[in-house]
């Protein structure tokens, strides 16, 4: 059940820029929140961008999933599965798996 908003028991600190402040003990996170934050885990993700804004790698918890761009930019494969798409340029496949479209 939700009670409604809650003030910050945080204070700002003398000398430190706008925005910065320290958490008091009481903004702890519930233990709800707490259960959903450790089941999230610590994943870290991040990506390799070419000049034009594709996506050239992909770095998840240290696997590597590279992608290849035709000369129009579209995506033609993605860690070495082919990527089909229609004449619209939307998806329609990638590896093993089809996509459709109402």
């Amino acid at each position: 059940m939700l009670s409604g908003p809650k003030k910050c028991s945080g204070r700002r600190e003398q000398g430190k820029g706008a925005g910065w402040f320290q958490l008091g003990a009481l903004d702890a996170p519930g233990a709800a929140t707490q259960t959903a934050l450790g089941a999230m885990g610590t994943s870290r993700t991040s990506y390799v961008l070419d000049g034009r804004n594709n996506w050239r790698s992909r770095v998840s918890d240290g696997a590597t999933t590279t992608f290849g761009h035709d000369a129009r930019d579209a995506l033609v494969d993605a860690g070495g599965a082919a990527v089909t798409t229609d004449v619209t340029g939307a998806l329609t496949g990638l590896g093993g798996t089809t996509y459709g479209y109402d």
